[in-house]
């Protein structure tokens, strides 16, 4: 009797938990899929793309270390973003097709390769 009521407990305590989690998956969803979220990745992406040009063109070396402290923060929130993503969103971190890179590293496309590259070895030859 006492082990089918500990069963029961640790069920209940199970299902409790998956329901936090599935709970705090909801929110940190919604947060990821904010407006609010979405305008500010963006102007990190816009930084982290642009940023350091700017740096070269507009400011002295000696404020390097600036750019080089918000280049590491900005990569803290997309480490930090790419991680909540693959654990929120259902299917967002999938295993790669195999089957795919094994077709293009098989004989017969290394075969279709060189045979394209004679081809066009030959029609450079022929209209020299």
């Amino acid at each position: 009797e006492i082990e089918s009521l500990n069963r029961k407990q640790t069920a209940t305590e199970t299902a409790t938990a998956t329901a936090k989690l599935n709970r705090t998956k909801h929110l940190a969803n919604k947060f990821l899929d904010s407006n609010g979220t979405i305008t500010f990745m963006s102007f990190i992406t816009v930084y982290a793309l642009y940023g350091d040009d700017v740096r070269i063109i507009a400011f002295q070396p000696n404020v390097d270390i600036v750019f080089l402290a918000l280049s590491a923060v900005a990569s803290a929130f997309f480490l930090v973003e790419i991680s909540l993503l693959c654990w929120c969103k259902q299917g967002y971190l999938r295993r790669p097709d195999l089957t795919a890179i094994q077709d293009v590293c098989s004989i017969y496309a290394w075969k279709k390769r060189k045979s394209t590259l004679e081809w066009l070895s030959n029609l450079w030859n022929v209209l020299q």
